[in-house]
């Protein structure tokens, strides 16, 4: 923007000049995490699978009921990938702001009919670019369709940082489960 001044005689005359031009928006593209990252946080036990179709060449699996991944980003978006297929069951999945507030919580079903790599199975966008926490914990549930209760992590996308977990759990925090004797 620029004034531009014109003189006509005795009178001065102010006009605005204002310069449009084309602007361009550029999204931020997310980044993927393996789920080998040391800043994922495991409980209980997951086994890692060699797997050429996965992200990486490899995702974690656990049959273990309460067992959790814990992801902890500072960004805006956040996204779950996962190998699917008929032996999976459900998980519940469970976003919390840097207060520990729940922002988002979902059931998510693993199950289908073959098995597919890769595939996205979670997504929140629109957080406040502010630090949160994705937890992901197997459940004993399950389609009615699946022949077991597992859970898979291949990797997690996220427009911002993974950050290493801070948190350390006691045996009775709110995001551990337990089952059997």
């Amino acid at each position: 923007m620029r004034w531009r001044v014109i003189r006509v005689g005795a009178v001065v005359v102010l006009s605005l000049v204002v310069f449009v031009g084309l602007v361009s928006s550029v999204r931020a593209q997310e980044t993927t995490y393996q789920q080998s990252d040391p800043k994922i946080t495991y409980l209980g036990d997951w086994t890692t699978y060699a797997d050429p179709g996965a992200s990486g060449g490899s995702f974690v699996l656990t049959g273990e009921i309460g067992a959790a991944a814990v992801v902890s980003f500072t960004g805006t978006e956040v996204a779950l990938i996962a190998k699917t297929g008929p032996t999976r069951g459900k998980a519940q999945v469970t976003l919390k702001d840097g207060s520990g507030a729940v922002v988002h919580e979902e059931i998510v079903d693993l199950y289908w009919p073959t098995y597919r790599q890769q595939h996205r199975v979670y997504e929140q966008t629109g957080l406040a670019d502010a630090p949160h926490t994705l937890t992901i914990t197997n459940l004993l549930e399950k389609n009615p369709a699946s022949s077991h209760y597992r859970t898979t992590l291949d990797a997690v996308e996220i427009l911002g940082t993974l950050t290493a977990s801070s948190n350390r759990y006691e045996q009775d925090h709110g995001d551990l489960g337990y089952s059997g004797n």
